[in-house]
């Protein structure tokens, strides 16, 4: 995934028209959701019958079958230019404190939905079956709130505001899912989130391909900057994480945790100017 998210983030802001980056990028959510909405329920039903080892070759197979348009793409080269010393140091300047602490949080608050969260349903003995179903629930409640929300965030002209409401909503969402006990609380707990989510991410990732575009020449550099922050955060946070459970074994605390760290998102909003050179 390393080799792909860059590659990724630099097609999109160079292929995505400037003014409707916010329209292009809750169409490219909605075409990621749409196999998503299906996918947890039928990954649940592939976990109850057949175990995880089927699951894991089901995947595999769906994962190579999705790389054979890209042989059948037109090449496309970049040239990075930075050198490990000067990446690193990207990421320490003064000046980029606040874009690498948007970019932390974002990763870290992600990372806590996508791994911890159907921790936590199995532990309340959720069943595989009805966690797709909670998670497809999710997905599909928050399709059409997506378009709306990518529509809004090329017509607003304060999309700071429109991302700081988002990380407050999502911080709030994140607070009740601490007192989910019930699997009837996690479906409505987690479509809420879903929702919330979606009000700061569209925004956030506006912020974020604008940023790239801004570079010109040195979009890859930037990008590269962010991946690097991401997997730092994520490294050291889990890490913290896996002491603090050592000695409380409470899974739901990472979701405090991520409340407080979903307020992140608001930095990504008014940075300092990214020197580079």
């Amino acid at each position: 995934m390393v080799l792909f998210w860059p590659a990724y983030h630099a097609d999109f802001s160079r292929f995505s028209s400037t003014g409707y980056q916010g329209r292009a990028i809750g169409r490219i959510n909605i075409f990621s959701s749409i196999p998503s909405i299906t996918g947890p329920v039928i990954g649940g039903a592939i976990l109850a019958f057949g175990g995880y080892h089927v699951l894991f070759i089901a995947v595999l197979a769906i994962l190579l079958f999705s790389s054979i348009p890209m042989f059948f793409s037109k090449e496309s080269y970049i040239i990075y230019s930075d050198s490990f010393l000067k990446a690193w140091q990207r990421i320490f300047r003064k000046e980029n404190l606040k874009t690498s602490l948007a970019f932390a949080a974002d990763c870290v608050e992600g990372s806590i939905a996508y791994y911890l969260w159907p921790i936590f349903m199995f532990i309340l003995a959720i069943s595989y079956t009805a966690m797709g179903g909670i998670v497809t629930f999710a997905m599909a409640s928050s399709i059409i709130f997506t378009v709306y929300m990518g529509r809004m965030s090329d017509k607003i002209i304060n999309r700071v505001w429109f991302l700081n409401i988002g990380s407050v909503l999502t911080s709030m969402a994140w607070i009740i899912k601490y007192f989910v006990i019930t699997p009837l609380d996690a479906f409505l707990a987690h479509a809420l989130y879903r929702i919330c989510r979606a009000s700061a991410g569209i925004p956030f990732q506006t912020f974020f391909y604008k940023k790239v575009t801004q570079k010109g020449p040195e979009a890859d550099e930037f990008i590269i900057y962010r991946e690097i922050v991401i997997n730092l955060a994520r490294l050291f946070f889990f890490l913290l994480l896996a002491g603090v459970f050592y000695f409380i074994p409470q899974i739901n605390l990472a979701f405090l945790a991520a409340a407080v760290i979903s307020l992140g998102f608001v930095f990504l909003g008014l940075p300092p100017k990214i020197k580079w050179r």
